[in-house]
């Protein structure tokens, strides 16, 4: 028996996804003789291994009597990914300029200049590997073509949320003032009620949220749920909670710990207590599960949310292992919890942290629409979403008593974090498309 199984009630094996499988996918290149490729696509991919990575497509390969490129890059023509992404790039900027002469149209948008902005685009663009440029733009691409870029929708959208906030405004400002009752954790029933619709909205129309494994959530007594962090801004915290509350038989109110960073945003840190949020450290943590809250932390801290595009899905390391001290301690079962979806929401192209040291940010990331698209790059992509709740890990009465050995508890940190990648990968193997 391995030394992190002799607290476990019954060690079981990493779990494989329960349900159908999504249709076989085939890689979208052809080969030598102009018949599609067959070989199964890499996961979050629409090419094969050797169609991805190649820097020239066996049906792109320039015939005998025309120069191959050379090392000092005069070559007679672009590889087919090159060709690809010229192609689509143009189709890029095509649905850009449209985009914004409809938004000038409308006096939404002034003084932007379309010429420097498509320049811009493909400066940035250049900075990036051809597999990278593609992947950005047909996001873009999907986007760009999206109902979600239409004015109708938009001035429908602006006059409901304004609708529901002049209803709520002097209750709101009411409570930010102190004079609603909360829990001692400073969490506000009613105003949580009160902002739900737009995260109700966010979860069902814009990231369309599909979620599985929801009996695996226990519906009464402590419990950790342990998630995988991304996405530059934390959209998936949120997600997470209102799929609890959205498809749990129980629905039960999930305390996720946030980094002090965020208690230092003046806005920001009222606003996560008031949603019933807690300061990340051992001691909330211990009581809240001491409580027989449900509690979620996602143990890749910053540097899940601040991980650029091309490591996209790849677990960072799950810190020190201190929310498997802290359910070892209560005896409160780990809920891995896997998110498919949140990483293409910002995609990060590029990071500047000389600036992020200067304005005391922990990260300053650019996207393909932040700074470009200036506020409005804080407005997410409406990217598809899976939550799937693994089976939970449990402790038997010897666990208390191990919390302090350092082997047991890396070796358990090290199983929770293999069995979320393992979800992980097993979702972008079925997923069809990031939208």
């Amino acid at each position: 028996m391995r030394p992190e199984e002799t607290v476990l009630e019954s060690p079981e094996e990493l779990e494989r996804l329960d349900g159908a499988r999504g249709p076989k996918r085939s890689c979208l290149a052809t080969t030598k003789r102009g018949k599609p490729c067959r070989v199964p696509p890499l996961a979050d991919a629409d090419f094969c291994p050797v169609h991805f990575r190649s820097p020239a497509p066996e049906d792109d390969q320039p015939p005998e009597d025309e120069p191959a490129a050379g090392r000092d890059g005069d070559a007679a023509g672009p590889s087919g990914r090159e060709r690809i992404v010229s192609e689509l790039l143009g189709e890029v900027e095509r649905l850009v300029r449209q985009t914004l002469e409809r938004l000038h149209g409308s006096g939404i948008l002034t003084g932007l200049n379309i010429l420097e902005l498509t320049a811009t685009l493909r400066q940035s663009l250049g900075k990036l590997l051809p597999s990278m440029q593609f992947d950005v733009l047909r996001m873009l691409k999907d986007t760009l073509q999206s109902d979600y870029l239409d004015l109708d929708t938009w001035r429908g959208l602006a006059y409901v949320v304004r609708s529901a906030l002049e209803a709520q405004l002097e209750q709101t400002r009411e409570r930010f003032q102190g004079k609603a009752p909360t829990d001692e954790y400073g969490l506000d029933y009613a105003f949580y009620e009160a902002v739900r619709p737009l995260v109700t909205f966010m979860y069902r129309h814009w990231f369309r949220v599909e979620t599985t494994g929801i009996e695996n959530v226990p519906a009464d007594g402590p419990c950790l749920l342990v998630a995988n962090h991304s996405g530059v801004l934390p959209w998936d915290g949120v997600m997470l909670s209102e799929a609890i509350w959205e498809h749990h038989p129980q629905p039960r109110h999930a305390r996720l710990l946030f980094l002090k960073w965020f208690a230092s945003i003046p806005f920001i840190a009222p606003f996560l207590a008031k949603t019933g949020q807690v300061l990340a450290c051992p001691e909330n943590g211990k009581r809240l599960l001491s409580q027989g809250q449900l509690v979620g932390v996602f143990p890749e801290g910053i540097k899940g949310i601040g991980k650029p595009f091309r490591e996209r899905y790849r677990l960072a390391r799950f810190g020190r292992g201190g929310f498997t001290k802290l359910a070892m301690q209560t005896r409160a079962p780990i809920v891995p919890v896997a998110i498919v979806g949140a990483e293409e929401t910002y995609p990060a192209i590029y990071k500047l942290d000389f600036v992020a040291k200067l304005l005391g940010l922990p990260y300053l990331p650019i996207t393909p629409t932040f700074p470009l698209f200036g506020l409005l790059g804080f407005v997410p992509l409406p990217t598809k979403w899976h939550i799937h709740f693994c089976k939970p890990l449990r402790f038997n009465e010897r666990a208390p008593s191990k919390a302090d050995d350092y082997l047991v508890v890396s070796l358990l940190t090290e199983r929770v974090r293999n069995i979320v990648q393992l979800a992980i990968n097993e979702l972008l193997r079925r997923r069809r498309s990031v939208f």
